[in-house]
């Protein structure tokens, strides 16, 4: 059985490829893939070396090159 989807507040940092590989049995390139799609539709944020962060909606400018 699959656990309901989550819901991440604005700036919440979303799990490790590794993590979210281990937990749902997926591959991790398959996660990878997903989470560069929300980046391209603008819905998290990704940060060099930091993570995966979940934009506020309506946040277009993304936030680029601020810290976490």
């Amino acid at each position: 059985m699959r656990s309901p989807p989550r819901q991440y507040p604005p700036g919440h940092r979303l799990p490790s490829t590794r993590q979210l590989a281990m937990e749902t049995g997926l591959h991790r390139n398959t996660i990878s893939k997903v989470y560069r799609q929300l980046e391209e539709d603008g819905i998290v944020d990704a940060q060099a070396g930091s993570g995966i962060y979940v934009r506020a909606q309506g946040d277009e400018g993304g936030g680029k090159g601020r810290s976490p």
